[in-house]
């Protein structure tokens, strides 16, 4: 699955860098970036790229995905933005089994069943089934047909035009539910607009990841995964972004951490511990933010316990000085080429021995805890005497 992504000059992004969940819920205000995410991943999987979404045309576009804890890059480069095979990184049949479709807002149903045929069709089709694709296919192309053709798991009536027409939510539901792929991500931009709210836990269930988007609240309150926030200029200044993520039960305690890369490591640990319930992971955008997110929660009525860093030398701080020092020492060494004996003491020695960016390292190391922390490791082991 998509662990991280990283969006350079495209649409709402200048440069940054996305955790991603197996399952995961996009919120935020308008032009915070929810959609361009989805839009990125389309150009990711698809090579579905937008000129007019390009923020510098004289720069290149990059999108970076890690998956299953490999980094691929993508990048198109000016000025034809063709893709650009020497400075992308990784090998991309790795991918060739991982399908992603992308539900746009104001979907068509023709979009959707062309979407619909091209993962069906990209596995081998029984002898039953492909006669009826093909034949859906034809209608498609303007061939008048008004049989009836079999889509995986539902028939459809194709009256000669219809498909063009806006269908109702039922309809599009019926198509996803048709998706007979193992391996599809799925993007739905504004699910409440398109879907029954209903549907979202049949959606969770059919398909190996998804990636939502929306501003209903009730949905966030019924969301039963991550839900991750989006903030377009600064959290001190969205506290309503704050907030919305917390409204799901108020007898859940808000634990604020530091930083976005931080909460992999947290809900890791409170799923081990079998306190995920009782709690709601929410990032603070930094050490600096914290005192503004715990005020605004704790005027809205919710109970809140702040955890920090080592170095903010806090009650409730954790003993070492930043949370990539409990990560495994010889993963590190693999992973980043050092020949540490054992986890360095202070924050700068690990990352200066580094020869990499402290982001990614940040993001390697919040995907090596999300799939391998333990329970008997020490930061399990604190955090839960902080729990305590």
């Amino acid at each position: 699955m998509v662990e991280h992504i990283y969006i350079k000059n495209y649409k709402a992004f200048e440069k940054e860098n996305i955790p991603i969940e197996e399952h995961v819920l996009l919120i935020g205000t308008n032009n915070s970036g929810k959609t361009t995410i989805l839009e990125a991943l389309d150009l990711f999987f698809n090579g579905r790229l937008r000129h007019d979404y390009i923020r510098d045309k004289t720069k290149d576009v990059k999108i970076e995905c890690s998956i299953n804890e490999k980094r691929y890059r993508k990048v198109y480069s000016p000025p034809s933005f063709f893709l650009n095979q020497d400075l992308s990184i990784g090998d991309f049949r790795d991918l060739l089994d991982i399908l992603y479709i992308f539900v746009p807002k104001d979907v068509s149903g023709a979009y959707l069943v062309e979407e619909l045929l091209r993962v069906n069709m990209h596995t081998r089709l029984c002898d039953q089934m492909q006669p009826s694709l093909l034949g859906l296919y034809d209608y498609l192309d303007g061939v008048k047909d008004k049989d009836m053709f079999k889509l995986s798991r539902f028939d459809v009536s194709l009256e000669i035009g219809s498909i063009n027409e806006k269908m109702d939510k039922k309809w599009f539901t019926r198509i996803l539910e048709g998706i007979h792929h193992p391996k599809v991500i799925l993007g739905i931009d504004h699910l409440e607009d398109t879907f029954d709210k209903g549907v979202l836990s049949r959606l969770l269930e059919l398909y190996s990841q998804t990636i939502i988007t929306t501003k209903e609240d009730s949905l966030i309150e019924e969301y039963p995964y991550y839900v991750q926030a989006l903030y377009k200029d600064d959290v001190k200044e969205e506290t309503d972004t704050t907030l919305r993520l917390s409204t799901r039960q108020y007898d859940k305690t808000m634990l604020l951490v530091e930083g976005k890369y931080d909460v992999a490591w947290f809900e890791r640990a409170l799923k081990l511990l079998g306190k995920y319930q009782d709690y709601r992971v929410i990032p603070c955008g930094g050490y600096g933010n914290i005192p503004h997110v715990e005020e605004q929660l704790k005027k809205a009525g919710f109970k809140t316990l702040v955890v920090t860093d080592g170095d903010a030398r806090k009650k409730s701080s954790l003993k070492r000085e930043v949370i990539e020092l409990y990560a495994d020492v010889d993963y590190i060494n693999r992973k980043f080429h050092t020949n540490f004996e054992q986890m360095p003491k202070r924050k700068w020695q690990l990352f200066k021995a580094i020869h990499t960016k402290d982001d990614v390292v940040k993001k390697v190391l919040s995907t090596w805890a999300k799939n391998h922390l333990a329970k008997d490791s020490a930061f399990v082991q604190e955090l839960n005497a902080i729990l305590i």
